[in-house]
């Protein structure tokens, strides 16, 4: 008897449903034989099945999981990807070289076939790749088209966004769908308390600008770790705020610059306001879990200042005048626009940087020591003491960083106002990835997490330590580590102090200690797999051989830097409300207003820049601007000032090696032509298009 489709189909789900049941109720011992008898099922079948079967088999499989993929969310997409990534990680573990070399064979043939194949589609669709004689100035047309849907990428329709009612996180509008606020479920749970809206407003609005000594606004960055470890000291843990005197125990301020800061200045970033203390510690015991136990020392406060900056912190003040280090942190790819500034207008700008030392082995020296060692130095002035010890005590230990949601919680009262809500909360009944929370808390429509000095720094640090860890377990369950491991325990302090002497010097030789090379070895193995590592560089210059290996030497080198303080774009992602298509120049405020929100809103910047780099990328350099494309490979890097530019090779579609340019070279058509090419591919600007776009715009 032969079922029809509707009946296959029927028959299928009822089966689908059973096989649901029962598992529900399976344990993981039974769990794990079931997938071990099925995939034992799925070899033996596959093993009998001819090429013709195979293709059609892979060709299902395909057509179900895009069909699965077409509907999941971000979330569920970034989840299948991590899963997905640690499957292979796993297998890659205990497999051996020549499985690793036959693998490597596979993707080699499967990616060939794959451009081989896109290529095909493309020519035959002619969206985008295009094959033209080479080589040959660009037609002007070509040029107008993709500068056309560059504009149309970069437009309002498409850039636009709408805030979620129910998750506050800032999402494209043309993905956006509207419904009526009647039917959100549990509406009143998304409701805020004016008292928490005063104080999110308050600690926004009191945000002091940085401005370094040439007068130019600087982005945050950070070098080396973040650790964060427990305070020793037990009257944190009971009551708020500190007396006067013990603030020099747990708080040091030190000032960077060409000159000695005025009162008025630090008032801008040191001032102490009584009524605000007493409101926020009243507001955070009666709605923060972490500060229910906290007890508000009235008669502590009662010492603070109305509006002013205590005396301890100015008498135990560092200044270090003439940074040397200062001006190479902010050079930039190219000169800084703002380095001759014109438009400064503002005077409550703060022209200091501010730094913070924590000598993290200071846990054995008491505060005692500290405040004698602070008031000796006040007392003698003695200016013959050079060395600047900052002491403040904590534990030996630093804190759990996985599973414990009591760590960004505490350490940002202001962001997590209620204590909760923090990543990787075991209460929680759908487990969240951290770099799945991380990315969600930075899209916040408030920009609270985005604007806060440390946080993105904190947060990002953690993930290169996971990311280290990882890839250090993994190496560890590798055959061959144990013999590695007994070996660079034979390493001696004293060989590293030589090696590390030595590379300083250049002098380093890795034939000389064998155990201290495999040691190396591995730490640039598991570098290599860290976010912003240097290691991570060697990793993707690694890459780039493999592709000159594969494609030939490349033939065009380009550098995108973008001007993001001078981009509307990047004003509207950092929240200024603007119509990317009808924008009037009074809405661009001046140079310096720019700068500083651009400074403000990292994430909006960085977001500006992969749209901006994804568009050229897309519609000019794979649209055949530059020439016919075959391959091409990117690196991000960022200047002194913390902004983004591309570092970009690209490999023409020609099969011309460097000896059969030398040849043709000698043709004086095909010299000329070579010449017309790159005359018109290179640039000072695009005025030969200005005067046309300004009239189409207007238009």
């Amino acid at each position: 008897m032969t079922e029809t489709e509707e009946q296959r189909q029927v028959r299928l789900e009822k089966m689908d449903e059973r096989n649901q049941s029962s598992r529900a109720n399976e344990s993981e011992e039974q769990r794990q034989i079931r997938l071990e008898k099925m995939k034992e099922t799925n070899q033996s079948s596959r093993a009998n099945e001819s090429e013709g079967q195979r293709q059609i088999r892979l060709e299902k499989m395909k057509e179900r999981n895009q069909s699965s993929r077409a509907n999941e969310s971000e979330g569920q997409r970034q989840t299948r990807l991590e899963k997905k990534r640690e499957q292979t990680q796993r297998t890659r573990t205990n497999e051996s070289r020549e499985q690793h070399q036959i693998l490597l064979e596979q993707q080699k043939k499967r990616s060939q076939a794959n451009r081989t194949k896109k290529k095909h589609e493309n020519v035959g669709s002619g969206k985008n790749y295009v094959r033209s004689p080479w080589p040959e100035p660009i037609a002007r047309d070509l040029k107008e088209t993709r500068l056309q849907q560059f504009l149309e990428q970069m437009s309002m329709s498409k850039l636009a966004e709408a805030t979620c009612a129910v998750c506050n996180v800032r999402t494209p509008a043309k993905d956006a769908k509207k419904i009526p606020i009647s039917k959100i479920p549990n509406i009143d749970l998304l409701k805020a308390s004016e008292e928490l809206k005063t104080l999110i407003k308050n600690s926004t609005e009191n945000t002091a600008t940085l401005i370094d000594d040439n007068n130019t606004h600087t982005t945050s960055h950070i070098k080396r770790n973040c650790i964060t470890f427990l305070q020793n000291v037990p009257n944190i843990v009971n009551s708020l705020p500190l007396t006067l005197a013990d603030l020099c125990d747990t708080l040091k301020v030190i000032f960077i610059g060409a000159r000695p800061p005025d009162r008025l200045h630090l008032r801008k970033v040191l001032t102490v306001r009584k009524k605000k203390i007493i409101e926020a510690l009243q507001w955070l015991k009666k709605y923060n879990i972490l500060y229910q136990n906290i007890n508000i020392n009235l008669d502590n406060i009662a010492q603070l200042p109305e509006d002013d900056v205590p005396e301890c912190i100015m008498s135990t003040l560092e200044q270090k005048i003439g940074d040397e280090e200062a001006q190479s942190e902010r050079t930039g790819y190219v000169p800084d626009p703002l380095l001759n500034p014109k438009e400064l207008t503002t005077a409550d700008v703060i022209p200091i940087s501010n730094s913070g030392v924590l000598d993290v082995n200071g846990s054995s020296v008491s505060s005692d020591e500290i405040t004698n060692y602070f008031l000796h130095k006040i007392k003698t002035n003695d200016q013959a003491v050079t060395e600047n010890v900052y002491l403040i005590p904590h534990s030996s230990k630093p804190v759990n960083e996985y599973f414990n949601p009591k760590l960004l919680t505490g350490l940002y009262p202001t962001l997590f106002c209620y204590g909760r809500g923090a990543p990787e909360d075991q209460s929680r009944p759908i487990e969240i990835k951290f770099k799945e929370h991380i990315r969600y808390l930075l899209s916040y429509n408030d920009r609270r997490f985005e604007t806060n000095h440390s946080f993105i720094f904190v947060v990002f640090n953690l993930l290169q330590r996971r990311d280290a860890c990882f890839h250090a377990q993994l190496i560890a369950t590798k055959p061959y580590f144990q013999a590695s491991a007994n070996e660079i325990q034979s390493i001696k302090s004293k060989d590293i102090e030589a090696a590390l002497d030595n590379n300083t010097k250049r002098t380093y030789n890795t034939e000389t200690n064998s155990a201290l090379n495999k040691l190396l070895q591995h730490i640039k193995t598991v570098g290599g797999r860290v976010m912003g590592s240097a290691y991570s560089r060697t990793a993707l210059r690694t890459r780039i051989h493999a592709l000159i290996f594969n494609q030939g030497l490349p033939s065009i080198f380009l550098t995108i830097n973008p001007a993001d303080i001078h981009s509307p774009v990047a004003l509207y992602f950092a929240g200024v409300q603007l119509n990317l298509d009808k924008i009037q120049n009074e809405q661009l405020m001046d140079t310096y207003r720019r700068a500083e929100i651009i400074a403000s809103h990292p994430v909006a910047t960085a977001k500006f820049f992969h749209v901006l780099i994804s568009n050229i990328l897309e519609t000019m350099i794979m649209g055949g601007v530059l020439g016919p494309i075959k391959a091409y490979f990117g690196t991000v890097e960022s200047q002194g000032r913390g902004s983004l530019h591309l570092h970009l090779l690209i490999w023409l579609d020609h099969d011309m090696k460097p000896t059969d340019m030398k040849e043709k070279i000698q043709d004086a058509t095909f010299r000329n032509k070579l010449i017309a090419y790159l005359e018109d591919i290179i640039k000072e600007d695009l005025d030969d298009f200005k005067e046309k776009q300004v009239i189409e715009s207007s238009d």
